[in-house]
């Protein structure tokens, strides 16, 4: 076929018969295609300092959010730590206990022994469930998010005017990023365990 415009038919010896149909360009006049191709889809907002001044607040707002989330990060790494320790220490407990407690002991004794077990077991379920070590990490990858969308601003705004991409698929494009982000990890705590 030669063109879009081309379609094969069928004869009853089913043979290819190849049928044109005209062309649009060929059925409008002149000036009808121009007034086509005139028409503007979408008009583009240009950058205005109101606009500029809003992106600056959010340059603000994605800084201090990076900084709060680096800062929770290291707080929950260090307490991390902290109850690896604990967990670690109360493990070797427990196996210095069960050697040296045996099975013909006093009742005090295994119970005692019983004790020191169910606070290792207790420990350790504790640890598997407050995911510490994911969620110290989860708030540096939000930090080098929130990085990425200040720097974003930066260079745009660093740019003139003429240069930059239409402000309003920039301004949508950023928001949708903050929607995103919004969605991120609660930030630490004083308290150890976050609250």
């Amino acid at each position: 076929m030669s063109s879009v415009h081309d379609a094969i038919n069928y004869d009853e010896l089913n043979r290819g018969v190849v049928h044109r149909f005209p062309d649009a360009r060929n059925r409008m006049s002149q000036q009808e295609l121009e007034d086509l191709e005139e028409i503007q889809v979408s008009v583009e907002e240009p950058w205005s300092d109101e606009i500029e001044a809003r992106l600056r607040d959010w340059l603000v707002d994605a800084q201090e959010n990076g900084r709060s989330h680096r800062a929770s990060g290291f707080t929950l790494k260090r307490r991390y730590r902290l109850f690896t320790l604990v967990v670690l220490f109360w493990s070797a407990v427990i196996l210095v206990v069960n050697d040296s407690v045996g099975c013909g002991a006093s009742e005090d004794l295994l119970f005692a022994r019983l004790c020191i077990n169910a606070t290792g077991v207790f420990l350790n379920a504790l640890f598997s469930s407050l995911n510490m070590g994911y969620m110290y990490r989860m708030h540096f990858e939000y930090e080098t998010k929130h990085f990425e969308v200040a720097q974003n601003i930066e260079f745009v705004l660093m740019r003139g005017r003429d240069y930059r991409q239409p402000a309003d698929s920039f301004m949508t494009e950023i928001r949708e990023v903050r929607k995103k982000l919004a969605l991120g990890p609660e930030l630490a705590g004083n308290k150890f365990f976050g609250c």
